[in-house]
């Protein structure tokens, strides 16, 4: 008759094995005891207003720098900076770019 490969007793074989089976349950047991339970994630604030959406640098509510301007200003062209590129007024380039091409159709070869 055929032994166990992990106790030696006669009757079962090492995959079937009671002592085995309990062995490893033991073991696993023990793992989870050692294991330290884990830390809470920590919540970061904003230093300006306290809230947690956001962080300093990001915070709607920080006080502007004193004479910090706001929105887009008004260019001598009179269109607002935000078409601002390069040094010159992107809509008003455009414009003459248009005109440009337009003249140079109009125009007999």
């Amino acid at each position: 008759m055929r032994k166990c490969g992990y106790c030696g007793e006669p009757g079962h074989n090492r995959r079937t094995c009671p002592k085995l089976k309990a062995d490893k349950e033991a073991e696993l047991e023990e793992v989870v005891v050692v294991q330290k339970p884990k830390k809470k994630k920590k919540i970061s604030k904003c230093r300006e207003c306290g809230e947690e959406e956001h962080t300093a640098k990001n915070c709607p509510y920080k006080p502007l720098s004193e004479g910090a301007d706001i929105g887009p200003k008004l260019m001598e062209c009179g269109h607002f900076s935000w078409w601002h590129r390069n040094g010159e007024c992107e809509l008003c380039t455009k414009a003459i770019f248009r005109r440009q091409f337009a003249d140079e159709e109009k125009q007999p070869a």
